[in-house]
C-alpha cells in the first residue's frame, strides 16, 4: 500500500510494513528496492511501485495424467514469498511474476511429477512425497529469480470414476470381510462356552453318579417317604429293596 504526499519538492511516499517499494526512472527500475517508511520521487520522471514480500497463497486446480494414463484432478496450493532484495530484479525482468512464472511453472511441475506415479500413489501412499518433490523442484527452479516457495499443498484429489467406483467395491469387499471374520471370532468363542458348559455338566453327572450308592438311595427313599408319616415299617429283603407296611389305624 502507497500514501502519496505532494511537497514543494516533489511527491512523498509511505511503503507500508510487509512490503517494498520498487522505483522506474524513466521507464527504467532502479536495482534498490525502497524500504518501509516514507519515500520521495520526483513525478513524471519517477513512478514507485509497492509489490508485498509477506507469505502469499495460490491455488490451482489442475488435471493431469498419471504414469496408466489415467487423468487426475488436483488442487495444488503454492505458499511462497517474494526475496525483498530481488524484487527490483525480478520485476526489471518479468511485470508479473505471479501469471508468467509462478502459475505455469507450477503446472508444468505438477504435471511432470504426476506422470510418474499411478493413481494409487497420488491419493494415498505417496502423496507426501509428491508433494515434497515438486516443493525441491520448484524451489531450484526459481531461487534465482528471488521467488521462494515455502509449501506446496496437494489440497484435494478428484479420481477418475472407474477408479473411484473400483475403490468403493474394495471398500465394500474388506468391510464384509472384517464383518465374516467377526462372526467366525463369535462363533468360535459361543462354540466354547458351550463346551465349557457341556464339560461342567458331564462333570457335575459323574460326581453325582458316583455318589447315588444302593444304601444312599435306600435312604434318601425312606427320608422322603418318612417326612409326612411316622406309621410306616421298612423291612429290608434279600434284594436290598425295602418293603413298606403302612400300621392299622384302630
Amino acid at each position: 500500500m502507497i500514501v502519496f504526499l505532494v511537497s514543494t519538492s516533489g511527491c512523498i511516499t509511505i511503503i507500508q510494513s510487509g512490503f517494498v517499494g520498487i522505483e522506474k526512472t524513466w521507464g527504467e527500475y532502479n536495482p534498490k528496492e525502497l524500504g518501509t517508511g516514507m519515500n520521495t520521487y520526483i513525478p513524471i520522471m519517477q513512478e514507485i511501485q509497492s509489490v508485498p514480500i509477506k507469505t502469499m497463497e495460490i491455488a490451482e486446480a489442475i488435471s493431469v495424467p498419471s504414469n496408466e494414463g489415467l487423468i487426475v484432478g488436483l488442487e495444488v496450493s503454492i505458499l511462497f514469498h517474494y526475496q525483498p532484495d530481488k524484487v527490483s530484479e525480478l520485476y526489471a525482468s518479468v511485470s508479473d511474476p505471479l501469471n508468467t512464472l509462478i502459475i505455469p511453472f507450477t503446472r508444468n511441475i505438477v504435471r511432470d511429477q504426476i506422470a510418474g506415479h499411478t493413481v494409487k500413489d497420488v491419493y494415498s501412499t505417496a502423496r507426501k512425497d509428491i508433494s515434497n518433490a515438486i516443493l525441491a523442484t520448484m524451489r531450484e527452479a526459481l531461487a534465482d529469480r528471488g521467488i521462494v516457495i515455502e509449501a506446496v499443498l496437494l489440497r484435494d484429489v478428484t479420481l477418475p470414476a472407474k477408479v473411484t467406483q473400483a475403490i468403493e467395491l474394495k471398500l465394500q469387499k474388506e468391510q464384509e470381510a472384517l464383518q465374516k471374520d467377526f462372526e467366525l471370532i463369535s462363533a468360535q468363542k459361543d462354540a466354547t462356552i458351550r463346551i465349557t458348559e457341556a464339560g461342567g455338566i458331564a462333570e457335575a453327572q459323574r460326581i453325582i453318579s458316583e455318589s447315588l450308592t444302593p444304601a444312599y438311595l435306600q435312604y434318601e427313599f425312606i427320608k422322603a417317604l418318612t417326612a409326612n408319616d411316622n406309621n410306616i415299617i421298612y423291612v429290608p429283603t434279600e434284594a436290598n429293596l425295602p418293603i413298606l407296611e403302612a400300621s392299622r389305624i384302630g
